[in-house]
């Protein structure tokens, strides 16, 4: 079904050089310890990075600009810094809302409609997008999750980025999402997908089934 976007561009202050972080999302998170030695591992903390740099936003203050030379080899602050820490604290702020579950719940239904599900590409189209578009238009950007999983073993390689713009071109019938995404530092990348077929492209080369707005502790605040 044709999207019911207003055309053309619209797009938020939010600036990935100045309100996102220098140094990529090469976190690592042990969540779960399961029998037998084997781990359930974050592939970073995106969800806090994104929060972070919201919060930034808000305050309308820059973030930190310390790049990932400075955290050799690691590339990241360590565990015990202040900034890790508060990057964390952020990342179990993301875990806490309802909207979290939508990583879970999402990951275990098809793209397309079954007799009882709408399919993951119908909810993003008919219930996210629109309500992704309306928070824009009114100068909010959003923590956007990203699902990419189909099954809870690879729950994990979900992810959370920063949506600050959208582009809706009706003759094309495409839709253009502007991010900040945590694992490509200090430059814009853009989620693009079509009317008439499944799936999401970003420009940084991952290929994503949906997407959802995320409430995160206050980054979704009203202009």
């Amino acid at each position: 079904m044709p999207l019911q976007l207003a055309p053309g561009l619209h797009r938020v202050d939010f600036d990935p050089l100045v309100h996102g972080f220098a140094f990529p999302n090469a976190f690592v998170d042990t969540l779960v310890t399961l029998p037998g030695g084997a781990t359930i591992s974050t592939a970073g903390r995106c969800g806090g990075m994104a929060a972070l740099a919201l919060d930034h936003f808000h305050a309308g203050l820059p973030a930190p600009r310390w790049g990932s030379a400075l955290w050799a080899p690691s590339r990241v602050p360590p565990d015990g810094h202040w900034l890790s820490e508060a990057i964390r604290d952020r990342q179990l702020d993301s875990f806490r809302v309802g909207s979290a579950l939508k990583f879970l719940t999402w990951s275990l239904q098809g793209d397309g409609p079954t007799w009882v599900l709408p399919g993951i590409t119908r909810r993003t189209e008919q219930d996210e997008l629109p309500r992704l578009a309306a928070l824009l238009r009114a100068g909010v950007p959003v923590v956007l999750g990203l699902v990419v999983a189909r099954d809870l073993r690879s729950v994990a390689q979900n992810h959370q980025v920063v949506a600050y713009g959208y582009e809706y071109d009706i003759v094309a019938g495409r839709t253009t999402i502007l991010l900040h995404d945590p694992n490509s530092p200090g430059r814009e990348v853009t989620l693009v997908g079509h009317d008439d077929r499944p799936g999401w492209v970003a420009s940084n080369g991952r290929v994503w089934r949906g997407s959802s707005c995320t409430t995160t502790c206050g980054t979704n605040r009203p202009p």
